[in-house]
């Protein structure tokens, strides 16, 4: 499983996690940012679900010495005009304050991964 041609892909490494569908990660370029990982929800941290989803997702990260590569889905155009506004660039790439994304371990997509492991679910429980 590799990547979608279209979007934007990042090389970075991890730097820790926030949560179990929240990383924080350093670019290439040497930016920080918190990536929301996309289909992917955990349970919250003040469930014994949540810490046990944040620890697998710390292990299997904390194992991982090679780049991350960051992968930003194209938002939609959603009004129309045949061109993405500056307004639908953020509201398709941000969320709070992290980027919407997701996170590859070489040919592993991180959500997916987690999905199958049943740390987390594909849709909002």
């Amino acid at each position: 499983m590799n990547p979608p041609p279209y979007g934007l892909s990042v090389p970075c490494k991890w730097l820790r996690n926030i949560d179990a569908d929240t990383v924080e990660v350093r670019t290439v370029m040497g930016h920080i940012a918190k990536v929301r990982l996309m289909d992917c929800y955990a349970p919250e941290m003040d469930t014994e679900e949540g810490k046990k989803a944040k620890a697998f997702l710390d292990e299997l990260l904390s194992n991982w010495e090679d780049w991350l590569c960051l992968f930003i889905p194209l938002p939609k155009d959603t009004d129309g005009d045949k061109e993405l506004g500056l307004h639908e660039l953020f509201r398709g790439a941000i969320s709070f304050d992290r980027v919407l994304g997701r996170l590859w371990m070489g040919s592993v997509e991180i959500s997916h991964y987690l999905v199958t492991c049943e740390h987390a679910t594909r849709e909002k429980p």
